[in-house]
């Protein structure tokens, strides 16, 4: 099945290498609206066919998908005009910016039989593999409870030729580290419970000294599943970059600190590596498995209701979560759908 890609930037890298290893997906074409990068792609990869637009590339190619790899705010266009020309969707995170834009992209992927997926990554990184299997032992018992922490030493920057801060301007990332982070961990943590949270707690503002002041920089929010509650403390305010999980249950724990994985059971401690890959912004080494899972879903032929649903609720509990903080922390419901 071939593709367009639609954004030639930083995180395009990561999705170019996987689908040049990929047996099932290739793209042959990639659209950007600014010159500097359709260069650096045509010198980087110049068996590629290279567009000024989406618009461009459709007329062109003849593909059965595209993989939107822009800023949020372009997202909902962007959907809407590839599957207005027919054509499957693989989209980064987070899909949508307004809760309401769900309706008219999933009504229109039914009217076309066309699938929509997110980009939900973290969901196949060794990290997330090693969680799903403690949770799954035996041993383990029953989960009570979660501490994700997200720790970077600023914003991650975007191609000069563009807007490099890009994340800090709400009207373009559609938020702060919340937006930007937070749907990895609510996503996350709803696969490791098994359903998403009923309530959700929120704190957050601005702990570093710049000029970002319209968009926050750190979060401390709180998840909750009738009494399993998981924390979630992100922030672009460090000074170092770090990646951590730590998962209880009644029988035992897991910790995931980048590379170090700490299980203990019943008073027996293991320590080993895995390669999480979290210090590779692109994630190239995860995101040929979130190729086969798109693969697989335009095969199962499933309901956009179905594939929508995931990036839905995480949105959902990002809207809370900001509702939450608005409100000083007080707690929100979460629509259960």
């Amino acid at each position: 099945m071939k593709g367009i890609l639609v954004g030639g930037g930083f995180i395009s890298r990561g999705h170019l290498e996987a689908y040049f290893r990929s047996s099932r997906l290739s793209v042959t074409a990639v659209a950007d609206k600014t010159r500097s990068r359709r260069d650096t792609v045509r010198r980087a990869f110049p068996e590629l066919k290279v567009y000024d637009s989406l618009e461009s590339a459709l007329d062109e190619e003849d593909a059965q998908f595209v993989d939107i790899c822009t800023p949020p705010g372009d997202h909902k266009a962007l959907m809407i005009r590839a599957l207005e020309a027919g054509k499957h969707v693989l989209c980064e995170k987070p899909l949508l910016l307004e809760l309401t834009d769900y309706d008219q992209v999933r009504s229109m992927a039914d009217s076309v039989d066309r699938r929509v997926m997110a980009a939900h990554n973290y969901r196949f990184s060794p990290a997330a593999r090693v969680m799903e299997e403690a949770v799954a032992d035996h041993r383990f018992g029953s989960l009570l409870g979660g501490h994700f922490r997200t720790v970077r030493a600023g914003h991650a920057k975007g191609i000069r030729e563009y807007r490099p801060d890009w994340r800090r301007d709400p009207k373009i990332g559609g938020g702060g580290i919340l937006t930007d982070h937070g749907p990895h961990s609510v996503y996350l943590a709803a696969m490791l419970v098994g359903r998403w949270p009923s309530r959700v707690s929120c704190l957050g503002g601005n702990l570093s000294e710049d000029q970002w002041r319209d968009t926050e920089d750190s979060v401390w929010l709180t998840l909750d599943y009738d009494g399993i509650q998981f924390r979630v403390d992100l922030t672009w305010s460090g000074s170092e970059r770090s990646t951590q999980y730590l998962l209880w249950g009644a029988g035992g724990t897991v910790r995931v600190d980048g590379n170090a994985i700490t299980t203990a059971y019943g008073g027996t401690v293991d320590d080993k590596t895995v390669m999480s890959d979290f210090d590779d912004a692109t994630h190239r080494s995860w995101f040929g498995r979130v190729l086969d899972a798109f693969a697989n879903c335009v095969d199962s032929h499933s309901l956009a209701a179905h594939t929508l649903h995931e990036p839905f609720m995480t949105s959902m509990v990002i809207e809370a979560a900001y509702r939450s903080m608005r409100s000083g922390g007080a707690w929100m419901k979460v629509p259960q759908l």
